[in-house]
């Protein structure tokens, strides 16, 4: 499992050795903001906004996004939780894991929702 640590700057301060293999990178090379060279140009401003909220004290927080590596594009799934000193925020823990492209989400019709209560027997 791909595991994670951030300061309250959301600057990455340790990642484990899968991480380094998920994301293709050195370890040296993945702290502080390294890691965010491999997010994919269309995910950039998303990761940028979620980095904002990674530095508030919320409890968790989870982000999906893409990653290139060796122009293989990777679905991400990251989850992290405030680590705290008291009352003071002091950063995250996270886990990283790859996951299949997600599905794409159609909303039901009027139409459609029929259809699909008919094939349920209702």
């Amino acid at each position: 499992m791909a595991t994670y640590q951030t300061d309250d700057k959301g600057k990455c301060t340790y990642v484990s050795d899968e991480f380094c293999r998920l994301f293709g990178m050195t370890r040296r090379a993945a702290l502080d903001l390294g890691w965010m060279e491999r997010v994919h140009p269309e995910d950039l401003k998303y990761m940028e906004a979620q980095r904002a909220h990674a530095m508030a004290p919320l409890s968790t927080l989870s982000s999906r996004f893409r990653i290139l590596v060796h122009e293989e594009v990777k679905w991400i799934e990251a989850f992290s939780t405030a680590m705290m000193r008291g009352d003071d925020f002091i950063g995250r823990s996270g886990i990283a894991l790859e996951i299949g492209k997600p599905a794409k989400i159609i909303p039901l019709t009027r139409t459609s929702a029929t259809v699909v209560a008919g094939h349920l027997g209702r």
